[in-house]
């Protein structure tokens, strides 16, 4: 969008354009988990928390849908849009993170958002495979619109993945466990679901704020986001702090 616009259109106009192009969603606020501070080592959770199962953040439950934007730029080498990040388990990568922008008109979510939020796609439903293992770490990271396809457990004696049966696991809000199986047990879970997006800063200016004279009215809020099991990829498994705050 160029910047006069964000400059000079008026809000409404402005916030009816967001929702022209946009899609549903469901904001879910984040909440810094209190375990962080009783562990070991201050500032990383309790890899047995029932509240943020070891990531130190864990969000409420999904809000009434309101329209947003999510845009998507192209991969450059640019300040604005770094095209290479390097993932500590898989190498390079390259991709367009996206932009959530949130109307200012939609309350309370364009008030209280902030960094760490965590978005909902209602319409979208894509596949996911999730690495488990049975004891340690259980719970997938998409839960909404969620409908498993299989599960798979590793048989360490033929070193081959197994099928199992839906009798042989259980669901319960998002957490995976296997029937009959012992602690240990690595095995994978593939499935629908609805894909989550975390804000994981802030993109643009600060909102109120519009320069060379034009006001001070409210404009949308907008946030750069990452798709939800890359950002907790790295916090996983990895033996290292799993606070969010260690980015």
């Amino acid at each position: 969008m160029p910047s006069f616009a964000r400059q000079m259109m008026p809000a409404p106009l402005l916030n009816a354009m967001v929702r022209n192009c946009g899609i549903r969603l469901a904001w879910m606020q984040s909440h810094v988990c209190p375990c962080t501070t009783t562990s070991y080592s201050p500032g990383s959770p309790n890899p047995t928390c029932v509240s943020c199962h070891g990531r130190g953040m864990y969000w409420s439950q999904p809000s009434d849908p309101f329209v947003g934007l999510l845009t998507f730029m192209h991969t450059s080498e640019a300040a604005d849009e770094p095209g290479m990040v390097m993932d500590e388990r898989i190498g390079q990568l390259l991709r367009a993170e996206p932009t959530i922008t949130i109307p200012s008109d939609v309350y309370p979510i364009w008030g209280l958002s902030s960094e760490f939020d965590a978005y909902q796609e209602l319409d979208a439903i894509d596949r996911y495979d999730t690495a488990l293992v049975q004891g340690k770490n259980t719970v997938i990271p998409y839960q909404m619109g969620l409908q498993i396809l299989n599960v798979n457990i590793y048989d360490e004696t033929t070193q081959t993945a197994v099928p199992i049966t839906a009798a042989q696991y259980s669901v319960t809000n998002g957490e995976v466990n296997l029937i009959g199986y012992p602690d240990g047990t690595s095995f994978t879970v593939t499935y629908f679901a609805n894909p989550v997006w975390v804000a994981f800063r802030r993109s643009g200016g600060r909102p109120h704020d519009r320069p060379f004279g034009a006001g001070t009215d409210a404009l949308p809020k907008r946030f750069r986001g990452m798709a939800l099991d890359l950002w907790l990829r790295a916090r996983n498994q990895t033996g290292i702090s799993t606070s969010p705050n260690a980015l």
